[in-house]
């Protein structure tokens, strides 16, 4: 009997110092959490459309066919940061500091920083020098370096990478024929036009003129109107010859330039006096206005 309750009180001190027993009879050790590490800050550039943080490409495409050529689009970015968000009256200053950029001033730009998520939009090119109007970088790695500023105060500063890609494209682009009615003389619009020809155009959609000819008229010189529009006779004077014309007459000539019409504003009999200069390919018309006579153009719809 005294061994049997020896044999439990030192199962029972044996309890007390282990911390108790487990459902199946053994003790189980104390753990202790380990410590939650902590999240790097996001830092860097945020591209529109795009969910990784300073990745991106910027597309360049290369035009062939009839209408060659290249054009590399521009990207939207916004900086942003975890460690220091935006605030009132805070703008951001970011530099590329990237090796391979050229030019005394390294590529920058100062954007707004005071509310939202990020800074104000930036436009971002590819570019070996500083530019006012776009963020230069260079295809692949780019170091950057910036300034967070309250007013005059600068309240954080650091640096990031982002990589940014070359990305390529080609298209076929080729040229149209274009048929349109046009005034002989392309200085002159069609609304006082007195030459309007059919014209046919080989062209690329940039604008570039490949091939281009005149349908009824190959003339290198232009059909002017001059048109008596007043309730009197007018005598005129077109490089010395002389013309009268009744009201409501009109008169054509040809022309390669600009030529001189005399007339006198306010006397049919007497010396021309007054001279205009009248585009060639033009329609003018004499009118009057109060007691005197000008020459002035004479639209299509103003009948």
């Amino acid at each position: 009997m005294r061994h049997s309750i020896f044999a439990i009180s030192c199962l029972t001190l044996s309890t007390l110092l282990t911390g108790g027993l487990t459902t199946g009879g053994l003790a189980q050790p104390s753990t202790v959490p380990a410590a939650r590490s902590g999240l790097s800050d996001e830092i860097g550039w945020e591209f529109v459309g795009e969910s990784t943080l300073n990745s991106t490409q910027i597309v360049e495409t290369e035009y062939v066919g009839d209408c060659p050529g290249s054009e590399i689009e521009t990207k939207e970015a916004r900086f942003t940061s975890s460690k220091t968000p935006t605030g009132d009256r805070r703008r951001v200053l970011v530099r590329n500091t990237t090796r391979g950029l050229t030019g005394d001033t390294m590529p920058f730009t100062n954007r707004e920083y005071d509310k939202g998520r990020s800074s104000e939009a930036t436009k971002m090119e590819f570019g070996t020098s500083h530019s006012s109007k776009r963020l230069r970088v260079l295809p692949g790695v780019n170091e950057f370096d910036y300034e967070i500023r309250e007013r005059d105060r600068v309240i954080d500063s650091g640096k990031f990478s982002a990589n940014i890609e070359k990305a390529t494209r080609q298209i076929t682009r080729n040229a149209q024929w274009y048929n349109e009615e046009v005034c002989a003389n392309s200085s002159v619009s069609n609304n006082v036009c007195a030459d309007l020809r059919q014209r046919r155009q080989f062209r690329c959609s940039t604008g570039k003129v490949l091939q281009s000819y005149f349908e009824s008229d190959d003339s290198p010189s232009y059909r002017t109107l001059i048109s008596n529009q007043t309730n009197k006779s007018i005598r005129l004077s077109i490089d010395g010859d002389l013309y009268r014309l009744e009201s409501g007459e009109s008169v054509r000539v040809r022309r390669r330039s600009s030529f001189e019409v005399r007339y006198n504003p306010t006397c049919q009999t007497c010396e021309l006096t007054h001279s205009n200069y009248v585009e060639a390919g033009k329609r003018v018309k004499f009118r009057q206005q109060n007691s005197r006579i000008e020459l002035v153009d004479y639209p299509r719809d103003d009948y």
